[in-house]
C-alpha cells in the first residue's frame, strides 16, 4: 500500500470497502459513507447546509437521508 498523486477511482472505492466490510463480517456499499456523512450533517448542522455538500437539487431528496 502507498500513496500516489492518482485520484483514487469510483471502483477502487467500492473494492475497497467491500474488501474490508468482507474483513470483519459487514456489507458495506460505498454509497453508505455518504448517507452516513449526509445523515450526520443533518444531525449536528442544518438540512440545507446538507444539500449543499450533497449537491442535491431538491431538498426532499436529502430529508429522505
Amino acid at each position: 500500500s502507498h500513496i500516489t498523486r492518482d485520484r483514487i477511482t469510483k471502483h477502487a472505492i467500492y473494492f475497497i470497502a467491500k474488501q474490508r466490510g468482507r474483513q470483519v463480517g459487514v456489507n458495506i456499499m460505498p454509497h453508505d459513507f455518504r448517507r452516513s456523512f449526509i445523515t450526520r450533517v443533518i444531525e449536528e448542522f442544518d438540512l440545507s447546509i446538507a444539500q449543499k455538500l450533497a449537491h442535491h437539487t431538491h431538498i426532499s431528496t436529502t430529508a429522505s437521508y
